[in-house]
């Protein structure tokens, strides 16, 4: 229940923003336990603000964990529907094109209980998607629940042992190497519930990585770690902003935030 009226504050704070939003992204773990119910819930309160102009969701592990795959992609697909009416997959990954702008979002092909598993064909379409999104110079956004192993204080930051906790797991060298493939790569991750603080944003190579907080828990060990925060992200040109905002107490944290420019 505290969550669920942190979700509504939040929600009312992004409902009286003076300008349209033109995506609302949501770096995965919809529900607490994967349910339809809980994301029904989810959907009906997403479809009351009025300033947003589409959603694109990803999945995280408490979607998909102790389930059978199958089920995880009939649900997720009908939340995606639900929610965005011109989203239609039959799988954990798609992409969507906001303003020009590739967004790239990942999920599992197989069930996992913390990391992710991507098959050949999630790569092959990765790499699609980042060569057609980056082809005339502009940024692409590739989300995925859990961030790379050992950035953003990984594993220090996770609360139990192993190199690969918290993160991708066992592919995340091999995802980290296609994505640096490439330039103005941002990877939108969530997963370790932390606020923000200097581990938020981290450069890996060519990929600006940049690891979401929590919005409906409370988030642990940071700087500013209340519930309910987020980004607006701005798109620029010649840029990329990320101004975070709590979106319980309805302002803006500007010690925390940070520009990009495209290069």
């Amino acid at each position: 229940p505290e969550r669920a009226m942190r979700c509504r504050t939040a929600i009312a704070d992004l409902s009286n923003a003076a300008e349209p939003v033109d995506a609302l992204v949501i770096a995965g773990d919809l529900a607490e336990n994967g349910k339809r119910a809980e994301k029904d819930y989810l959907a009906e309160q997403l479809n009351t603000i009025p300033t947003v102009r589409c959603i694109l969701p990803a999945s995280g592990n408490h979607d998909t964990r102790l389930r059978h795959i199958s089920h995880s992609r009939e649900k997720f697909g009908v939340f995606c529907k639900k929610v965005n009416s011109s989203l239609d997959v039959d799988r954990l990954y798609y992409a969507y094109d906001v303003n020009g702008y590739t967004f790239i979002i990942l999920g599992t092909t197989k069930i996992m209980f913390e990391e992710t598993c991507f098959d050949e064909a999630e790569f092959a379409f990765l790499r699609a998607e980042l060569a057609r999104g980056t082809k005339n110079g502009r940024p692409v956004f590739v989300v995925l629940h859990q961030p790379l192993r050992r950035t953003h204080n990984l594993p220090d930051s996770w609360d139990y042992p192993g190199d690969e906790r918290g993160a991708v797991g066992p592919q995340s060298d091999q995802l980290r190497g296609i994505l640096n493939e490439y330039k103005n790569v941002f990877l939108l991750s969530g997963h370790l519930h932390r606020g923000f603080s200097i581990n938020t944003y981290e450069e890996v190579g060519n990929i600006h990585s940049v690891n979401i907080p929590s919005l409906g828990m409370w988030n642990k060990d940071s700087e500013y770690g209340n519930a309910g925060q987020g980004f607006l992200m701005e798109v620029y040109p010649e840029k990329v902003v990320f101004r975070p905002r709590d979106f319980i107490f309805g302002g803006f944290i500007p010690e925390y935030a940070k520009e990009y420019a495209i290069v």
